[in-house]
């Protein structure tokens, strides 16, 4: 699986950023940026990939993704078929 680089969009004066995504699915491609993550799962299920890690996400867990270290959180193929399943995610990166 390719890795492609992700630029977060900041402002200068910002010290963290913080993202709600609430979509059918999250992102799905295999990325890395020079941010730390962290991720709080509200909504969705499905196999997180962290460099060599691969895991099941669930609603209520907290993950921190290192600067730099290649991930992907990719729902379960259910939330690609069904329009009306959600996903929902807090995300901070620093």
């Amino acid at each position: 699986m390719k890795v492609v680089p992700f630029q977060v969009p900041k402002y200068a004066q910002e010290a963290f950023r913080l993202q709600v995504d609430h979509l059918p699915y999250f992102y799905d491609r295999l990325h890395q940026h020079a941010e730390t993550q962290i991720m709080l799962i509200e909504q969705g299920e499905g196999t997180l990939i962290a460099g060599d890690y691969v895991g099941r996400f669930t609603p209520g867990e907290v993950y921190i993704i290192g600067s730099g270290q290649p991930h992907v959180f990719r729902c379960d193929e259910n939330y690609y078929r069904q329009p009306k399943k959600e996903s929902k995610v807090h995300c901070y990166l620093f």
